[in-house]
Protein backbone atom coordinates (compact mmCIF):
# COMPACT_ATOMS: atom_id res chain seq x y z
CA UNK A 1 0.00 0.00 0.00
CA UNK A 2 2.86 2.50 0.92
CA UNK A 3 4.17 1.96 -2.60
CA UNK A 4 1.32 2.76 -4.05
CA UNK A 5 0.54 6.11 -2.30
CA UNK A 6 4.16 6.85 -3.01
CA UNK A 7 3.58 6.00 -6.49
CA UNK A 8 0.50 8.20 -6.93
CA UNK A 9 2.06 11.16 -5.24
CA UNK A 10 4.79 10.70 -7.37
CA UNK A 11 3.22 10.76 -10.41
CA UNK A 12 0.83 13.66 -9.94
CA UNK A 13 3.73 15.57 -9.14
CA UNK A 14 5.31 14.68 -12.32
CA UNK A 15 2.43 15.42 -14.25
CA UNK A 16 1.59 18.51 -11.97
CA UNK A 17 5.01 20.29 -12.45
CA UNK A 18 5.18 19.10 -16.68
CA UNK A 19 1.60 21.19 -16.36
CA UNK A 20 3.52 24.32 -14.89
CA UNK A 21 6.28 24.18 -16.82
CA UNK A 22 4.32 23.83 -20.13
CA UNK A 23 2.26 27.21 -18.92
CA UNK A 24 5.32 29.17 -18.23
CA UNK A 25 6.61 27.94 -21.61
CA UNK A 26 3.57 29.51 -22.88
CA UNK A 27 3.91 32.94 -21.34
CA UNK A 28 7.49 32.91 -22.23
CA UNK A 29 6.23 32.89 -25.90
CA UNK A 30 3.49 35.10 -25.72
CA UNK A 31 5.98 37.51 -24.30
CA UNK A 32 8.35 36.68 -27.13
CA UNK A 33 5.54 37.68 -29.34
CA UNK A 34 4.51 40.63 -28.15
CA UNK A 35 8.10 41.81 -28.14
CA UNK A 36 8.77 41.05 -31.45
CA UNK A 37 5.21 42.86 -32.47
CA UNK A 38 6.76 45.81 -30.84
CA UNK A 39 9.87 45.55 -33.16
CA UNK A 40 8.03 45.15 -36.05
CA UNK A 41 5.77 48.32 -35.57
CA UNK A 42 9.26 50.53 -34.97
CA UNK A 43 10.76 49.23 -38.32
CA UNK A 44 7.58 49.67 -40.55
CA UNK A 45 7.50 53.30 -38.89
CA UNK A 46 11.20 53.51 -39.53
CA UNK A 47 10.72 52.53 -43.28
CA UNK A 48 7.52 54.47 -43.45
CA UNK A 49 9.72 57.21 -42.38
CA UNK A 50 12.78 57.08 -44.56
CA UNK A 51 10.69 56.38 -47.42
CA UNK A 52 9.39 59.99 -46.89
CA UNK A 53 12.17 60.93 -46.40
CA UNK A 54 13.90 59.35 -49.97
CA UNK A 55 10.79 60.56 -51.64
CA UNK A 56 10.83 64.59 -50.19
CA UNK A 57 15.11 64.30 -51.24
CA UNK A 58 13.95 63.22 -54.77
CA UNK A 59 11.08 65.56 -55.12
CA UNK A 60 11.82 67.95 -57.75
CA UNK A 61 9.79 71.41 -55.77
CA UNK A 62 12.15 70.37 -52.75
CA UNK A 63 15.29 70.29 -54.83
CA UNK A 64 14.59 73.62 -56.43
CA UNK A 65 13.88 74.74 -53.07
CA UNK A 66 16.96 73.73 -51.42
CA UNK A 67 18.77 75.33 -54.30
CA UNK A 68 17.17 78.59 -53.70
CA UNK A 69 17.94 78.59 -49.57
CA UNK A 70 21.68 78.20 -50.86
CA UNK A 71 20.99 80.48 -53.55
CA UNK A 72 22.85 78.19 -56.07
CA UNK A 73 22.11 79.23 -59.73
CA UNK A 74 22.59 76.24 -61.90
CA UNK A 75 23.27 76.88 -66.24
CA UNK A 76 23.25 74.74 -68.47
CA UNK A 77 26.61 73.81 -70.21
CA UNK A 78 28.00 74.98 -73.13
CA UNK A 79 27.35 73.06 -76.49
CA UNK A 80 30.79 72.04 -77.63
Amino acid sequence: MPKKVFSYTFLISFLSMIYVYQNIEIVKAGYAIDSDKTKLSYFLDQHNRLLYNLNELKSPVALDLRLHNYAINLIEPEAA
